[in-house]
């Protein structure tokens, strides 16, 4: 098969290296597509500014065309670098957008604040207390359970997940989380959504692809994201925040090789 693009999969907060998303990576090798799994580095005072850098440094030397997958915090990494960065964004020719944390709207991230405040009010209070939004997501020290997993939409079935090409229990999954996020990058954010600088696409095309069962980024988050990038969005019946239950071969795959298909044929 020959090489059609090179993917640069950008992770979220719960991560520090997209190869959680090992499975899709190796199934989408067969159709031509080379993937990169970026490893962010992660600090309490950790800027935002600086988890775009890390994102441009990896984009500078891979091969054209480069095609960009960020999930959740990812996905909000992304479109800082394509609405902020001229000359990093020229060498991608378009994004997929996994349950992306609402960035394009002052408004839309305010309200998913307060959602988080009022779905999750232990949580928000222990990101408070310790500085560490992992406790929020499900990754801190107290919010491992499966049980956990599932309440805020991780996964339909947390027992098992099976995105890394093999089925893990949960606590095998979640052995490289991050367990410290930053501050500073949600009041980066804040400060980003209220002027998100320029969102026109141009000749790249993206696309978001959400969770139906998703607690965490709920599809209502994506309107403003969707308008924003005059995108599409496609609901996977049954997925949550992960994308992660058992059978995301005939669910997230599929979806994943429709929208990278759409970008090809443009670039």
């Amino acid at each position: 098969m020959p090489r059609r693009a090179t993917l640069l999969w950008v992770p979220g907060a719960t991560h520090d290296s997209a190869a959680v998303f090992q499975g899709p990576m190796t199934a989408l090798a067969d159709s031509g597509y080379t993937s990169v799994a970026l490893f962010l580095e992660k600090s309490r005072c950790t800027s935002l500014g600086s988890y775009v850098r890390q994102v441009e440094r990896a984009l500078h030397d891979l091969e054209e065309p480069v095609i960009l997958i960020g999930h959740s915090l990812g996905g909000s990494l992304v479109q800082v670098l394509l609405s902020r960065n001229k000359d990093a964004a020229a060498k991608v020719k378009g994004a997929i957008l996994l349950c992306p944390v609402p960035v394009m709207s002052f408004c839309t991230y305010i309200c998913f604040f307060f959602y988080l405040l009022a779905s999750f009010c232990l949580g928000v209070l222990m990101v408070l207390l310790c500085l560490n939004v992992a406790q929020l997501v499900g990754g801190g020290f107290c919010c491992r359970s499966a049980r956990r997993c599932k309440a805020i939409g991780f996964a339909g079935n947390p027992t098992i997940v099976t995105i890394t090409g093999s089925p893990q229990t949960f606590q095998q999954y979640h052995e490289g989380i991050a367990k410290v996020e930053s501050i500073c990058l949600l009041l980066g954010l804040l400060c980003f959504s209220a002027c998100p600088g320029n969102t026109e696409a141009g000749s790249k095309t993206i696309s978001i692809v959400a969770g139906a069962e998703d607690v965490l980024t709920p599809l209502w988050c994506h309107r403003s994201t969707a308008a924003a990038w005059s995108a599409a969005t496609v609901s996977l019946d049954g997925q949550g925040h992960l994308l992660s239950d058992e059978g995301w071969e005939t669910t997230l795959l599929p979806a994943l090789k429709e929208q990278l298909e759409a970008i090809v044929k443009l670039a």
